[in-house]
């Protein structure tokens, strides 16, 4: 568990001192206008680990500048559901030797959703 130094009700409204570059707005802007432009092209593609706890899936999407991110997906073996909740899902970072993994909440994460 997290240590911080403020109580809860004082993190609830903290704001820390900040010094935005003047160009700041513009360049998320420009960014995120750069991430529109590649169609997300989310595919899931079914791995049998011979896990019965869980459904394992390789999964590519587009990232920015079009590249493609590859993670691993993991569900709970509940079917028919349409969507789900995310178990974990795995992301490599480039360069990286294992997947970290990144807890989500639930969110429509199949094709069919």
């Amino acid at each position: 568990m997290a240590i911080f130094d403020f109580p809860l009700e004082t993190l609830k409204t903290y704001r820390p001192a900040r010094e935005e570059p003047a160009d700041f707005d513009a360049f998320w802007a420009g960014t995120l206008a750069g991430a529109r432009e590649h169609p997300l092209h989310a595919r899931f593609e079914r791995v049998d680990y011979g896990l019965r706890a869980q459904e394992s899936y390789d999964v590519t999407f587009n990232g920015f500048g079009g590249q493609p991110i590859k993670a691993w997906l993991q569900l709970p073996p509940i079917d028919p559901v349409p969507c789900r909740a995310w178990s974990s899902i795995s992301v490599t970072a480039a360069g990286a030797a294992s997947r970290p993994t990144i807890c989500c909440g639930a969110v429509p994460v199949m094709p069919t959703c």
